[in-house]
């Protein structure tokens, strides 16, 4: 698949900004620069004082730094609140994995109208709501939405398990339940190593189910 022959592909293109951005300033400064010579040059040809001139040109240059030093700004800033929303991501879903492993050892053993599988299925469903909230965000990488995704059907895997316990008839709740949830064992593992790769990728602090 695209992931696997290249694990970083979908958070590659939001971080071409940072060379751009980089040129964009060298060569605006390298014109400021080549300008102030210019201005020099012909202020002594035409017999203007350089003082003048060195002072328009002062204001310009002045001028051009505040702007570039403000797309700066704004650039990091987009950049803090992406990494911010992302790190929300990664934290949900290592909660989601864990709230998964949790059902998956308990749902066997649990019997009918079982409050244990209710509980369980109230949390996955609070999971999906808080990621469902964070998967709006419009600073997200298609890596985190893929993570994330991927997180929420790990909890439409547990509400359906959980909603056995609830059918007014049948055999085997737990049994059932289980054969569920086995339906989604490969996505977990999906779900960890994608996570992992964008938040190496991102160089972000490894996240901790709350």
């Amino acid at each position: 698949s695209n992931t696997d022959a290249h694990p970083n592909w979908d958070d590659r293109p939001i971080m071409k900004w940072k060379p751009r951005f980089g040129e964009f300033l060298a060569g605006m400064i390298a014109s400021a620069v080549l300008w102030c010579a210019y201005a020099i040059v012909a202020a002594t040809i035409d017999g203007a004082r350089p003082a003048d001139w060195l002072g328009l040109v002062g204001a310009m240059l002045g001028t051009m730094m505040a702007i570039g030093g403000a797309v700066a700004i704004d650039r990091q800033k987009v950049a803090n609140e992406r990494r911010s929303s992302i790190r929300e991501v990664l934290r949900a879903a290592v909660e989601c994995v864990s709230l998964f492993d949790i059902a998956k050892s308990r749902f066997k053993h649990l019997t009918w109208k079982s409050d244990e599988a209710a509980i369980i299925g109230a949390e996955a469903d609070q999971l999906s709501a808080t990621l469902d909230r964070l998967l709006s965000r419009p600073q997200l990488t298609d890596g985190a939405i893929n993570v994330g995704s991927g997180a929420m059907r790990l909890m439409q895997s547990i509400r359906r398990a959980a909603n056995i316990f609830q059918e007014a008839n049948g055999l085997d709740f737990g049994d059932r339940a289980f054969d569920v949830l086995i339906e989604s064992v490969t996505l977990v593992e999906i779900v960890a190593v994608r996570a992992e790769t964008v938040r190496v990728y991102h160089s972000l602090p490894k996240p901790k189910p709350q």
